[in-house]
């Protein structure tokens, strides 16, 4: 080592520069560090770094160097030339780490006075004015601030005189070693001289240029300060610094307004009536906590987070645009920048969930797991170790009809135009979709980006500006596109689908979505030459066209003589508003609006509601339409709400009725379905249980009868009435209204008379969570175990009665449907099946006991 010659401290009084060390990897704050320099990790909504800079600022060292070596863009793209932040800022970067000392010398050309360095991964307030002045009074080459701590075993041990002197250091003792409980801070006071005992290549202040100099007789003092210190080194100790920030016992500069007494809210942050605040708390800028959420004591959320209704967040740290879905559980959990907790999900003490990870509806991380980045954890999973190697899985992305999730949050508008790409890839370039949306501003955002990929792949678009999903379908088979995208959201919520459809208008099979899905995932994208680039035509009014051709498949003219009297709650905002008032009015029903389902956050009161003005106006029935026009709800003129699988029967008996030979039914529809085509002499077919197979199968049955018999590719005339009635809102209150406009016995038809006339039936559903590593093997032994009848599922037959148990193609879940001679009948057997899937999850068990 050099020899040092102390020239004085005369250039030193002048100046305040400063050194912050800032290339520490922070490997023991993994996994939040896997991709963020640890001087870059929040505390309270601001990086650590920026307290630093505070501080330095707030005590005159305005002119800093910041020493880099682990990802070293982070910190220069943040802090830049310094001048936002009050400070003048330059940089030294290591090549190879150099050490503490090593770092510090690469500055040596601009420290040409007293400087002081301070690590970067340290948390203080501590007053370096005060320190800076007992340098200057003890005329020392160095001071290094120090403070007491309970534990010291993981510091450098520090034993100064009664005039501060240093007179021993030790690194890092064990308790046999331990003779003093004052630690280095990593907080040095020097003098540019100093530095010629820095040597080439790796030094260490506390290992190798302390000791050196003590042992020559050096000035070396140690400054015991006043004030909070925390280094930053663990996940524990990161928790308990933000916990110190919120508690007080640190002063630092909290961004945001304080709203209440310790509760700070970032600026554009919305904060639903009915969202519950304990403080101490710390709410960054432009988050959205919806009604029925609960923030409590000891939590930062950051910048750009959506809290969801029935979300609970206690003694947590969230970083910016997390999404806590709905009840959401937090417990002194750590989450990064870009994760995602679905519904239900929940996560304990200690555990850790890094950037850009998904954890699936209604998974648990047990207490000290920790998630590494860019993992996909599948729903209803209960993770006991941490998930470090695990591939991400992206086909989380896509359901069985498309995609679904949070929109411009799960799907920004750049992932629906790569979507837009990947579909228009895999049609090829020169052909034509029709794409429609409903009428929320995120939905009409994403079409117009899901429109820019399809034309970057050559692929045309008819855009129909807002329509329901039965119109698209018809203005497929109108146009003869080779498909058409839907996207739906519904008024005043956030969630997105988008449904991909064929050149038939139905659903994607398995292998076209499969196609368009690793289009997507490998970015396999057909990019044509700007002259071929697809280009757009506008048909906002296709929507009339739809209503002509609907209308003209019944006698209007009846219907209009019967004068109905209809009370209708449906999405006056979106394009069911125009719709379905339209419709009514030109079949000569009177029609009284009492609300708007569509926004509805209670459907089975919005449903008393409409059963209500049905008795009050004695009106002939209710009909509530859902915003997409593929969903109907039906009260009849008692007031009485007609069930799901009741208007389903309902609908396709009025449609056997009008003369179709054959319809499509699902698996799990009631057996009563069979006896109805009997006393109507038609053929109901069973289909899988997606709505694909049924729409499928009822379009081939329906060309088959409209051919006379002979199977046909596509009729010449496109029309509504092509598809199963049972899918368009308003194709089946237009069946019921048909019905109405009859007469039996010489009196009006009633809607009560038609529910009353179907065959009585008991049915009933259900659902049993099941994680998707254990689907496959549930289904096996479940298949070992009972008498299934074949085809989808396991299906079967008691006395009086069935039982199907389906596993979910977009949920981790078995779905159990049954039928028996009474509902208590029906209800047995599904507490009988589920209770075997339950077991049948914790081990192979017994054989199940016969059904009841």
């Amino acid at each position: 080592m050099a020899p040092v010659t102390q020239k004085g401290q005369g250039k030193a009084q002048g100046g305040r520069k400063a050194v912050i060390m800032a290339g520490g990897k922070g490997t023991r704050l993994r996994p939040l560090t896997c991709d963020l320099p640890k001087p870059m990790v929040p505390v309270a909504n601001r990086p650590l770094l920026e307290h630093i800079v505070f501080l330095l600022r707030s005590h005159g060292f305005n002119d800093i160097v910041v020493t880099l070596q682990h990802l070293p863009e982070a910190i220069t793209s943040f802090l830049q030339d310094g001048r936002d932040h009050g400070v003048k800022v330059q940089y030294r970067i290591e090549e190879e780490p150099l050490g503490t000392a090593g770092s510090v010398r690469q500055a040596r050309d601009v420290l040409d006075g007293t400087f002081l360095v301070i690590s970067g991964d340290a948390l203080t307030d501590m007053d370096l004015a005060e320190a800076l002045a007992f340098h200057r009074q003890r005329r020392a080459l160095a001071t290094l601030v120090l403070t007491r701590v309970e534990s010291p075993l993981e510091y450098g041990l520090v034993v100064t005189g009664p005039d501060g002197r240093i007179r021993r250091f030790l690194e890092k003792p064990g308790w046999g070693q331990v003779f003093s409980d004052t630690v280095n801070t990593g907080i040095y006071i020097m003098e540019p001289e100093i530095l010629e005992a820095i040597g080439p290549g790796v030094q260490d202040f506390s290992k190798d240029v302390f000791p050196a100099l003590l042992r020559r007789g050096a000035p070396l003092y140690g400054f015991v300060a006043r004030g909070y210190w925390s280094d930053i080194g663990t996940l524990e100790q990161y928790r308990q610094s933000h916990y110190d920030v919120l508690a007080g016992r640190v002063r630092v500069q909290i961004p945001g307004e304080q709203i209440a007494p310790g509760i700070w809210v970032g600026e554009g942050t919305l904060l639903e009536p009915g969202v519950v605040l304990a403080g101490p708390a710390v709410i960054g800028r432009h988050c959205h906590l919806e009604r029925g959420s609960m923030l409590s004591g000891l939590t930062t959320l950051g910048d750009f987070c959506l809290v969801r209704s029935g979300a609970v967040v206690k003694r947590s740290i969230v970083w910016p645009r997390v999404l806590l879905d709905r009840r959401v559980e937090l417990r002194g959990a750590l989450v990064a920048s870009g994760a995602r907790l679905r519904a239900d999900a929940a996560a304990f003490e200690g555990a850790v969930i890094a950037r850009d990870t998904t954890v699936g509806q209604r998974t648990v991380l047990r207490p000290g797991v920790k998630v590494w980045p860019g993992k996909t954890i599948d729903a209803g999973v209960i993770l006991g170790s941490s998930l470090v190697w695990a591939p991400p899985s992206p086909a989380a992305l896509f359901g069985s009809t498309g995609v679904s999730g949070i929109a411009n949050v799960d799907i920004p508008p750049e992932v629906a135009t790569r979507l837009g790409a990947a579909f228009g890839s895999t049609l090829g370039p020169g052909r034509r979709v029709a794409v429609a949306s409903s009428a929320g501003p995120a939905a009409r955002m994403s079409k117009r980006a899901l429109i820019a990929g399809l034309l970057s792949a050559g692929v045309g678009v008819f855009d129909l500006g807002t329509a329901t999903l039965p119109v698209l379908r018809f203005a497929i088979t109108l146009l003869r596109t080779a498909g058409g995208v839907h996207l739906r959201q519904r008024q005043g919520g956030d969630e997105l689908r988008l449904e991909f459809l064929d050149q038939r208008g139905l659903y994607l099979e398995r292998g076209q979505l499969r196609a368009v899905e690793n289009a997507y995932w490998r970015e396999d994208f057909a990019r044509v030459p700007a002259a071929q680039v697809g280009q757009v035509a506008f048909l906002p009014r296709l929507v009339d066209k739809y209503l002509d051709e609907l209308l003209a498949g019944v006698d209007v003219a009846r219907i209009q003589q019967r004068h109905l009297e209809v009370v209708v709650d449906y999405d006056s905002g979106g394009v069911i508003g125009l719709l379905l008032p339209t419709l009514l009015e030109r079949l000569g029903c009177r029609v009284h609006t009492v609300g708007d389902t569509a926004a509805a956050s209670d459907p089975a009161s919005a449903a008393r509601r409409l059963a209500q003005a049905v008795l009050d106006h004695q009106a002939d029935l209710g009909a509530a339409a859902d915003s997409n026009g593929d969903e109907v709800v039906l009260v009849d003129d008692r007031g009485r709400l007609v069930g799901d699988e009741k208007l389903f029967a309902l609908v396709v008996g009025l449609s056997l009725r009008r003369g179709r030979r054959a319809v499509a039914v699902p698996a799990q529809a009631p057996a009563v379905l069979e006896q109805l085509g009997q006393q109507l002499g038609a053929r109901v077919i069973r289909t899988q249980a997606n709505p694909r197979s049924v729409l499928e199968k009822d379009l081939e049955v329906r060309l088959l009868q409209a051919g006379g018999g002979q199977a046909q590719e596509w009729p010449e005339k496109a029309s509504p009435w092509l598809f199963h009635p049972a899918f368009d809102a308003l194709m089946a209150l237009v069946e019921v209204l048909a019905a109405l406009a009859g007469t039996e016995a010489g009196a009006p038809v009633r809607l009560s008379g038609l529910v009353d006339q179907l065959p009585g039936f008991h049915w009933r559903q259900a659902r049993v969570p099941c994680p998707w590593q254990q689907k496959g093997r549930v289904m096996r032994l479940l298949l070992d175990q009972l008498p299934s009848e074949g085809g989808e599922g396991v299906r079967i037959t008691h006395p009086g009665g069935w039982a199907l148990v389906l596993p979910d193609a977009d949920e981790p879940v078995f779905r159990i449907f049954a039928e028996g001679r009474s509902d208590e009948e029906a209800d047995a057997l599904l507490a009988h099946y589920s209770r075997i899937l339950v077991s049948l999850q914790q081990g192979p068990g017994p054989d199940p006991a016969p059904a009841p």
